[in-house]
C-alpha cells in the first residue's frame, strides 16, 4: 500500500494501482504528486521509483504484488522526481522531457481568465508528440495555441465546460472520443494542474472494437434465435428441467415434464424410448422425433423435435440435450390435402429420387411417392413400393424406360414417351410424361392399351384397304374391256371404302376426344358441385351422403359438413320413409329412374344424425342416378330448390283471394265484373262503336248476390 500525506490530504491505494502507466489517470496523478506538498514531492517520487525498479529487477518479496509492467512506471517516477528536484534548482525543462517521452498522449493547458476572474479560454503549455498527432497535419507547434474553437484544436468544443469545471472544482473527468485522422478511439481524462489542467490520451480502440464485436456477435446470435420459427431449448436430463432460449419457445413453451400429460397416447412409448436412447448418442448426432401434443384448447398439434447431446458428465454420459421443436401441423394438413389431390387423379403419378454411385452416375431410381391410380395400374400397394428400387421391382424398365428417365434428370428436359411393356406379366401400352424434380423426377402415366389397339386395328384395316387397292389395280389391268357401267360400280365401291376409312378414323378421333372430355367432365363435375349455387349433394349406391356443397349446408342450416358426411342416409331418414314418394326415391337406385317431388322438411328432426342447427324448409327435390358402363347405379345426385318463400307467397295470395271473395259476397253494393271474348277495345274508336263492340263481345264473368237479386235472381250461383 502507498500512503501519501500532503497538506492534510491522505491517499491510500495499492501501489500497482496508483502507479500503473497503462491507467490513463497515471500521468495526471504523477503531475499532481509532483505539485503537492509544501516542499514538493520530488524526493518521494524518486524514492518510490527506485524502490519499484528494485522490486522489478530483484523481485523483492515485499514488492511481489507489483505488476512487472511497473518497471515503466518506476522509470517515469525517477525521471519525474529528478525534474521536481531540478525545478528547485532552476531546471524547468525536465517536466517537458517527462511529458514528451511518455508512452501515451499527454498535454497540459493553462487557463486564460477575463473579467471577474472567469475562465474564457485555455492555451497549451506542453503537448507531447503522441498528442500532437491527434490534431492532424496542421497541428504544428501547438504550444500557445487554443485547445478549443479551431479545426485542429485537439479537444472537442463541447468539452470546454467540463474542463472549466475541472479547473474550478478540482473534479477530474473522463470521456471516450473518436479521432478521425488516425481512426482511433481514445479514452481522454483531464485533471486539475495549477490554474489549468493536464489531459492524458489512452488508445482504447482495440478494447472498444473487441467489445463492439462481442456485443454484435451476441446480438446476432440472439437475433437468429429470436427469428427462428422453432422453439429452441436445453433440457437437463438429471433434473428434467427445460430452459427455453428464444421468444418462439417462450410463446409456445412446453416443459418436457409436462409432455406426458398432453402427449398423444399412441406416441408415449416412442417418446420415452427416444430419451432412453440418448445414452448411446454420439457427439454431433442429430436425432428426430415426431409426436402429437394437445394444446390448451384441446386441439392436437404435430410436433417435430430435432435433438442432440449438448453437454456430458465427466464420465461421458449425456447430461444436457439441446434441441428445436417445430409445429408441423400445417405441413401435415398440406401433405394430407396433397395426397387427396394426387389420389383424385385418374392418371398414375409417381415421384422418383435418383440413386447414384460414388462417381455420381445414376444407377437406379427409388419410389418416393405414388397415388392410388398408380396402385391400380401397377397392381401394387404403395407400402410395397415406397422406398424400393425401380429396377428391382420392375426389371423390365431397364430397357424400356431407365435411359429416358436418367436423361430427363441429367438434362432437365421434359420426357414424353409411349412404349409397350411386356414384362412382369404386363402386356400393356403406356404413355409417360416426366419432368425433373430436384435430383429425381415426377412422372405421370396412363394405360393407353385400348387406344393403341384401336390404332392397330385401324392400321390393319388400312393394310386391308391397300391390298384391296392393289387387287383393284390388277383387276383393272386384266379387265380393260369391262364396260363403263362396271367402271362406275368400281368407282362407287372405292368411294364407299374411302368413306368407311374416314368414318373409322373419325370414330377413333371421337373416341379419343370422348375419353378426354370424360376426364374433363369428371373434373368439371367435381368443381361444379362444389361451386354451384344450387343446393347439391351426392350419395353412394347405399344412399349415404359422400359429398355436399356449401349451398346445401347453407340451405339446411348446417355449420359443419362433417355432421352429415358418411352419416346421413336417405333410406334411414324416417321423415322420407313416411312420405308417399319414398318408393320413387328407392327406384332411383334400383331402376335408375330420376324422380322429382315437393316436401316440407326439417333436418333437425332426423334421428339417425345429430344436426340440431337444421332449419325447416319447403323443397322441390330432384334425384337422378349416375350409372357405370354396365348400367349399374353407383351414385345419385340430389338437388334441392327452396320454395319456402314461393309457398308462403301462394298461401298469402290464396288468403287474399278468399278475403276478396268474402268482401264481394258480403257487400251491400252491387258488384260485378265483365270480361271480353275478343281483343281489348280501342278507346280511340268512336263511342258508339266502342259500345257496339262491348255488347258483341262482353259477358258477365262474376257478380255478388246483391247484383243477382237486383235482376230477379235469388243468388249469383
Amino acid at each position: 500500500m502507498l500512503k501519501l500525506t500532503f497538506g492534510g490530504y491522505v491517499a491510500i491505494q495499492p501501489m500497482e494501482h496508483f502507479f500503473n502507466p497503462f491507467d490513463n489517470q497515471f500521468y495526471p496523478k504523477l503531475v499532481w504528486l509532483l505539485q503537492s506538498g509544501p516542499h514538493g514531492g520530488g524526493w518521494l517520487v524518486v524514492g518510490v521509483g527506485v524502490l519499484m525498479l528494485a522490486g522489478w529487477f530483484f523481485d523483492f518479496s515485499v514488492l511481489r504484488g507489483l505488476n512487472l509492467r511497473s518497471g515503466k512506471a518506476a522509470s517515469l517516477l525517477v525521471l519525474a522526481g529528478i525534474w521536481s528536484l531540478g525545478r528547485k534548482r532552476g531546471r524547468p525543462d525536465s517536466l517537458s522531457e517527462v511529458v514528451r517521452t511518455a508512452p501515451v498522449g499527454l498535454a497540459s493547458a493553462r487557463a486564460i481568465r477575463g473579467a471577474g476572474n472567469r475562465i474564457v479560454d485555455f492555451e497549451w503549455t506542453v503537448v507531447n508528440e503522441i498528442a500532437s498527432r491527434l490534431g492532424g497535419p496542421n497541428f504544428d507547434k501547438p504550444v500557445g495555441k487554443r485547445p478549443f474553437g479551431t479545426p485542429s484544436g485537439l479537444l472537442p468544443d463541447d468539452w470546454f465546460g467540463p474542463c472549466v469545471r475541472t479547473v474550478e472544482t478540482g473534479e477530474p473527468f473522463r470521456l471516450e472520443h473518436h479521432y478521425a485522422l488516425p481512426d482511433r478511439w481514445l479514452e481522454v481524462s483531464a485533471t486539475k494542474l495549477g490554474d489549468g489542467f493536464v489531459v492524458a490520451f489512452v488508445d482504447v480502440t482495440e478494447r472498444r472494437r473487441t467489445a463492439e464485436k462481442l456485443e454484435e456477435s451476441e446480438r446476432f446470435i440472439e437475433r437468429i434465435a429470436d427469428l427462428t420459427p422453432d422453439a429452441l431449448f436445453i433440457h437437463d436430463l438429471p433434473s428434467r428441467q427445460t430452459y427455453y432460449v428464444n421468444r418462439e419457445a417462450t410463446r409456445e413453451a412446453y416443459a418436457l415434464n409436462e409432455i406426458p400429460r398432453i402427449l398423444h397416447p399412441d406416441d408415449a412409448d416412442r417418446c420415452a424410448q427416444h430419451l432412453r436412447d440418448f445414452v448411446t448418442a454420439a457427439d454431433g448426432e442429430i436425432r428426430e422425433l415426431e409426436y402429437r401434443l394437445r394444446d390448451k384448447q384441446g386441439q392436437w398439434h404435430w410436433m417435430l423435435a430435432r435433438n442432440a447431446v449438448f453437454k456430458r458428465t465427466s464420465e461421458g454420459v449425456p447430461h444436457q440435450i439441446i434441441g428445436v421443436i417445430r409445429d408441423t401441423t400445417e405441413n401435415k394438413t398440406t401433405e394430407q390435402l396433397l395426397a387427396g389431390v394426387l389420389d383424385s387423379s385418374l392418371e398414375g403419378i409417381v415421384v422418383f429420387a435418383a440413386v447414384r454411385d460414388e462417381a455420381g452416375l445414376i444407377t437406379d431410381f427409388s419410389y418416393e411417392l405414388i397415388n392410388q391410380s398408380t396402385e391400380r395400374l401397377l397392381g401394387r400397394k404403395r407400402e410395397e413400393l415406397v422406398g424400393k428400387r425401380l429396377l428391382v421391382e420392375f426389371p423390365g424398365t431397364e430397357k424400356a424406360l431407365f435411359n429416358h428417365y436418367a436423361a430427363a434428370v441429367e438434362s432437365g428436359k421434359p420426357l414424353s414417351h409411349e412404349f409397350l411393356y411386356q414384362h412382369e406379366g404386363f402386356q400393356n401400352w403406356f404413355c409417360i410424361e416426366a419432368v425433373k424434380y430436384e435430383d429425381g423426377l415426377v412422372a405421370t402415366f396412363a394405360d393407353i392399351t385400348e387406344r393403341k389397339n384401336n390404332e392397330l386395328e385401324l392400321h390393319r384395316k388400312n393394310l386391308a384397304l391397300q391390298h384391296a387397292y392393289q387387287a383393284l389395280a390388277t383387276a383393272q389391268q386384266e379387265l380393260t374391256t369391262v364396260n363403263a357401267q362396271l367402271e362406275k360400280r368400281v368407282e362407287k365401291r372405292t368411294r364407299e371404302l374411302l368413306a368407311t376409312e374416314e368414318e373409322l378414323r373419325q370414330t377413333l378421333d371421337q373416341s379419343i376426344e370422348l375419353n378426354e372430355k370424360l376426364r374433363e367432365s369428371e373434373n368439371f363435375l367435381s368443381s361444379l358441385v362444389d361451386q354451384s349455387p344450387i343446393s347439391t349433394w351426392i350419395a353412394d349406391a347405399e344412399g349415404t351422403q359422400i359429398r355436399v356443397n356449401a349451398a346445401c349446408l347453407k340451405l339446411f342450416g348446417v355449420e359443419d359438413a362433417n355432421l352429415g358426411l358418411g352419416k346421413y342416409n336417405l333410406f334411414r331418414d324416417e321423415l322420407l320413409r313416411q312420405a308417399p314418394f319414398f318408393e320413387d326415391i328407392r327406384s332411383v337406385f334400383t331402376a335408375g329412374k330420376a324422380t322429382r317431388f315437393s316436401v316440407e322438411y326439417d333436418l333437425s328432426k332426423v334421428n339417425h344424425v345429430n344436426i340440431p342447427s337444421g332449419i325447416p324448409v319447403t323443397l322441390v327435390t330432384t334425384i337422378f342416378p349416375i350409372k357405370n358402363d354396365e348400367g349399374v347405379v353407383t351414385n345419385a345426385v340430389i338437388q334441392h330448390e327452396d320454395v319456402t318463400q314461393q309457398r308462403r307467397a301462394q298461401e298469402a295470395l290464396q288468403a287474399g283471394e278468399e278475403r276478396y271473395r268474402a268482401f264481394v259476397q258480403q257487400s251491400s253494393e252491387a258488384i260485378w265484373r265483365f270480361e271480353l271474348d275478343a281483343a281489348p277495345i280501342d278507346i280511340r274508336l268512336p263511342e258508339d262503336e266502342q259500345i257496339a263492340l262491348f255488347y258483341q263481345n262482353a259477358y258477365l264473368a262474376e257478380c255478388n248476390d246483391t247484383m243477382a237479386r237486383m235482376y230477379g235472381f235469388s243468388s249469383a250461383g
